[in-house]
């Protein structure tokens, strides 16, 4: 398994390749994320995870949300990356519409961050994308 990339800091954004799932399955990539969510009442958080497989992005989506004219486009920006980034913008589309949050209750961000750490394993390196 690949070591953490903080892609976000943010958000605490975090990205790791699953090597062991890409030798059958093409590249496999799983993503956490500090949501903040739109409330009446003050800022709160909850925390987004998912595991993204390249071969069912909706690139069409991901290209029209994220302003790419096509994947081209994407490739010479990003060269060996491009893969992960699509990633990134797939599990960002997701997160913006809650449909990876994997908490309950709401939480403080400084909770959301501790729970981020947690769960993955992340220790907070300084190694953004």
């Amino acid at each position: 398994m690949s070591k953490w990339i903080l892609t976000d800091d943010d958000c605490l954004q975090i990205r790791r390749r699953l090597e062991d799932m890409a030798e059958r399955l093409g590249n496999v990539y799983e993503l956490y994320q500090i949501q903040e969510l739109p409330m009446d009442q003050g800022q709160v958080f909850k925390v987004a995870h998912e595991i993204v497989f390249c071969s069912e992005i909706n690139l069409e989506d991901v290209l029209d949300c994220y302003g790419y004219e096509n994947l081209e486009q994407v490739k010479t920006e990003y060269g060996d990356d491009w893969e992960a980034i699509l990633a990134e913008c797939q599990f960002e589309l997701n997160a913006g519409c809650l449909e990876n949050l994997i908490t309950q209750e709401f939480l403080t961000y400084d909770e959301a961050k501790q729970l981020i750490c947690r769960v993955s394993g992340y220790e907070g390196e300084k190694t953004l994308e």
